[in-house]
């Protein structure tokens, strides 16, 4: 959907997860992996304005680091969660560090866009708000998006007009 829209697209999953290898052994590992993703995009000679982190459920820990450290034009959370430890279905299923995006929220400065679904059972819209209330950022916007749950929100109506608005406000 999103190449639909004439955006360049860099997609990784986070070691461990999807179709990559490896293992996680911690947190630090995985921001230090967020951090060379952020190099290579900025290798490929994009710079800071033209880069707009957009993360999906779990992947928010990743970009809630590069938000809150680096340069670009916007960041997107979508379906995100405020910590691991405020998780209580997780338990045990999670990495045991606490990947508090909450906390991080407090020092990302760049445009920030939140989407969320209302019946998100997985994790629920409480984690979005969080969020959303702790970005520093002056300009931030959150949409819960009503009847969505989780990881169905890609084809409701009105998704690509949420991300490509917010997108076409910063300029």
């Amino acid at each position: 959907m999103v190449l639909d829209w004439g955006y360049n697209v860099l997609v990784v999953d986070y070691r461990s997860f999807g179709k990559s290898g490896g293992e996680l052994l911690g947190e630090n590992q995985l921001y230090a992996d967020a951090e060379q993703i952020y190099a290579f995009a900025r290798a490929l000679d994009y710079r800071n304005e033209e880069i707009i982190l957009y993360c999906y459920s779990m992947g928010v820990a990743m970009v809630c680091h590069l938000a809150s450290r680096k340069g670009a034009k916007a960041v997107i959370m979508e379906s995100g969660y405020s910590s691991v430890d405020e998780m209580e279905f997780a338990k045990g299923l999670c990495p045991s560090y606490p990947l508090n995006n909450a906390e991080k929220a407090k020092h990302i400065l760049i445009p920030a866009l939140v989407i969320h679904g209302e019946l998100d059972e997985v994790i629920t819209v409480d984690h979005a708000e969080r969020i959303w209330e702790n970005l520093a950022s002056d300009v931030k916007e959150i949409n819960i998006l009503t009847g969505g749950g989780h990881g169905d929100l890609k084809g409701m109506a009105g998704y690509a007009g949420f991300i490509n608005g917010f997108i076409d406000r910063l300029g």
